[in-house]
Parts: C-alpha cells; sequence; structure tokens
C-alpha cells in the first residue's frame, strides 16, 4: 500500500482495492465561495418554508370556515363536525373514575380483606 492512511478494511483485505479515505479539510474553515453557497441555499430553504406556512395557514382559515358553516346549517356543535372531519382521536387523555370502576375497586378491596359477602371471582 502507499503511504495514505489505511482503513481498517484496506488493512485486513489487502488483495482488495480500496477506495482512499478521505481526508479532513485542511484549515478546517469554509471558503467565501462555500460561505456564500450555504447563506443562498439558506435562504432558499427558509422562502420555501414560509410559502408552505403560508399556504397551510391559509387552508386553516378555509377549513375552519367551512367547518363552522357545516355546523350551522345542520344544526350540529362545531366540536362533533371537527371529530368527524379532521378524523382525530376519540379517546380521551385523562381516565375519569366511573360507576363500573368504582364498584369493581370496592368488591376487590373488600375481597382482599376478607370481608363475608365479597365474591371473589
Amino acid at each position: 500500500m502507499s503511504t495514505e492512511r489505511q482503513t481498517a478494511h484496506s488493512i485486513s483485505h489487502p488483495e482488495k482495492p480500496v477506495q482512499p479515505a478521505r481526508g479532513r479539510r485542511p484549515t478546517g474553515r469554509l471558503s467565501d465561495a462555500e460561505k456564500a453557497t450555504r447563506e443562498l441555499a439558506a435562504s432558499k430553504r427558509k422562502a420555501a418554508r414560509d410559502a408552505f406556512q403560508a399556504d397551510v395557514n391559509v387552508l386553516r382559515k378555509t377549513q375552519n370556515e367551512a367547518i363552522l358553516e357545516i355546523a350551522q346549517k345542520h344544526s350540529k356543535t362545531e366540536q362533533h363536525v371537527r371529530s368527524l372531519v379532521l378524523c382525530k382521536s376519540q379517546y380521551g387523555s385523562v381516565r375519569a373514575p366511573s360507576l363500573r370502576n368504582a364498584i369493581t375497586h370496592r368488591i376487590t378491596e373488600d375481597a382482599k380483606a376478607g370481608e363475608p359477602g365479597a365474591q371473589r371471582g
């Protein structure tokens, strides 16, 4: 091999052709042309992101107006129409107490305490 920096693959497979390892930038700094290119690319990305966000905002506004119109037209609540149109999850984020859970809990606690009349099963 040559005096270049060897990779682990080239050391363990000397008979196979190996692409030389990439060296580091000698100065570690970007040239003025590279800085200008990156700045131009960043400004293009920002413009595209802003245009996309503007289109999304227009869609949201028209969607909200359409939901309100449908809700008023059919005498439904805005929340009901929104849940149908937006296909959001119907699950709640907080588990509220229910009568069934309270009764089950009470029966279980009584059975654990060994009280008569409590059925386990």
